[in-house]
């Protein structure tokens, strides 16, 4: 018995990457159509993804100073008997 192979539908990437590849190989805008009219692909698929925004970062932890150190360790623990 022959093992089935299941297909799936190419991603957005695999249809971007087969119409780009398509666009190099392609005598002319003719061939270019007819080829991608055969794969039922378009040609705004090989258009660059719009970009995502990327999300400001932000600083890390800072160093604090001796006052403030103090502040936080005498609210937090209390005030100090002698």
């Amino acid at each position: 018995m022959i093992p089935t192979l299941k297909a799936t539908p190419p991603t957005p990437e695999d249809r971007h990457r087969a119409v780009r590849a398509l666009a190099a190989q392609a005598r002319d805008a003719d061939e270019l159509r007819e080829l991608l009219a055969m794969l039922d692909l378009t040609a705004g698929e090989g258009r660059a993804p719009v970009p995502v925004p990327v999300p400001a970062r932000t600083r890390g932890p800072r160093k604090l100073t001796i006052a403030e150190l103090t502040a936080l360790i005498t609210t937090e623990a209390g005030p100090c008997a002698p």
